[in-house]
């Protein structure tokens, strides 16, 4: 008899609930009420508590709206506490990302961040939609001439898209998770790149050199740096950390290891780490009925058509825990549901092909083991990596510099993208007293 599982369902765990009242915002007009999207909020892991950040994103916001066909419109500023690198306007509000503020290496780039979004606004395209290549390039035209206006100059916001296709292709490689949203909402491709650039060099003809597109034209990139110097990078500690092969989560003071050649990576709802033959494992958490054995919620709740026989009973981190095995046409899945609380359960389940059952069936058995809660002591130990500025000094090399990275499955490719660098320049020396980002 084929037997059957339940997927996984998406449960709201990992988000941890945000007093409104305690957001840290700032509001940069007055004449319309605006309202907070409450679920935006929760999605991204509440607000980023950075009041100086915050205060020098809302004044780039504030001096292109100035410039902009809506001077008086109302735009409060929010920066989210994700990594994941994305920028949106709704209901009187722009919400920007950490991640994305981590990326950026200019005031000028911010500044086309966020007149990209307020051409979207002007231009009436829906909020949190994919938007059509069409409006992708109207936005970005919006933005670039939007920013020159404002005394910034344009160019940098096509080196921001560039930038932006070189992390998400390190994404796509490490961590795909983090550029996603900014893609599903934002299409990006190499043609847009050149339009932009061809679009600063006709701003630029058109202004003169001494314009507000040519030399003169802000980029304020060691201003912003500055800014941004400290920014905590990679998932926050409400949501867990990865630690190379280890994901800890503070809050839930609960950590487990994944064997080598596993990719991890922190999902809103749940954890995944994938295999390049095919073998992925899940982790997320599931409510406990009131006195449920694990016993019961694998046979009642999880799978069906499971036999007594097919269950084991296992000790983990001194909980009873259920683990079963079962084999489908598609696919092999192990499971393993773990006591949480009285009103949650742990679920880990690998997926594999047929012909690697045994892989998994040896993958979850050391998944099990390394299963460990936290003490107090431990979770508060626990600290996310920051991005930090340094200057470059004499001797340092792209290869030097992204060797002192703390963070990153392949630290030059990591190094470059985040510092707007190429790969023709690994091997070259820095200047001396450049300011470049690097995460510990």
């Amino acid at each position: 008899m084929q037997r059957r599982f339940h997927h996984f369902h998406i449960i709201s765990i990992f988000v941890l609930a945000l007093s409104l009242g305690g957001c840290s915002t700032t509001q940069i007009s007055t004449s319309a009420p605006a309202v907070i999207n409450a679920q935006l909020l929760a999605d991204y892991d509440g607000a980023y508590d950075a009041p100086l950040l915050q205060g020098f994103v809302a004044a780039v916001t504030q001096k292109l709206l100035r410039a902009s066909p809506i001077p008086d419109q109302t735009l409060g500023v929010i920066v989210l506490n994700a990594d994941e690198v994305n920028a949106f306007a709704d209901s009187g509000y722009l919400y920007i990302t950490r991640g994305l503020l981590a990326l950026a290496n200019s005031e000028a780039q911010l500044a086309g961040i966020i007149a990209h979004e307020i051409g979207h606004m002007v231009k009436r395209h829906k909020p949190f939609a994919r938007h059509r290549a069409a409006q992708e390039i109207a936005a970005d035209d919006f933005a670039m001439r939007l920013a020159a206006r404002a005394g910034y100059n344009p160019e940098a916001h096509a080196d921001f898209l560039n930038a932006l296709g070189h992390y998400a292709a390190y994404l796509k490689t490490h961590s795909a998770e983090s550029a996603r949203d900014w893609f599903i909402n934002h299409p990006h491709s190499q043609t847009r790149v050149a339009q932009a650039r061809a679009l600063a060099q006709d701003l630029a003809g058109a202004s003169g050199s001494s314009g507000s597109s040519g030399r003169s034209a802000i980029r304020g990139q060691d201003l912003y740096l500055n800014a941004i110097d400290g920014l905590a990078f990679g998932t926050s500690q409400s949501t867990g950390a990865i630690k190379g092969r280890r994901y800890i989560h503070s809050a839930l003071r609960v950590q487990f290891e994944v064997p080598s050649a596993f990719v991890l990576q922190d999902e809103t709802h749940r954890v995944r780490a994938h295999h390049a033959n095919g073998v992925e494992i899940v982790f997320d958490l599931a409510p406990r009925m009131a006195k449920e054995t694990p016993l019961a919620y694998l046979q009642n709740s999880w799978a069906q058509d499971l036999h007594p026989d097919d269950i084991r009973l296992r000790d983990v981190a001194g909980h009873i825990a259920a683990e079963a095995h079962i084999r489908e046409t598609a696919r092999h899945a192990s499971l393993l549901v773990v006591p949480y609380s009285d009103t949650q359960w742990m679920r880990f389940a690998i997926f594999s092909p047929p012909n690697l059952s045994g892989q998994a069936k040896t993958t979850m058995g050391g998944v099990r083991r390394s299963i460990a809660r936290l003490s107090a002591g431990e979770a508060q130990r626990i600290r996310p990596h920051r991005l930090r500025v340094v200057l470059v000094s004499r001797g340092d090399s792209i290869g030097s510099l992204a060797r002192r990275m703390r963070v990153g499955a392949d630290k030059k490719e990591l190094f470059l993208a985040l510092n707007g660098l190429k790969e023709s320049q690994a091997q070259t020396l820095l200047p001396i007293g450049k300011s470049i980002k690097l995460i510990n």
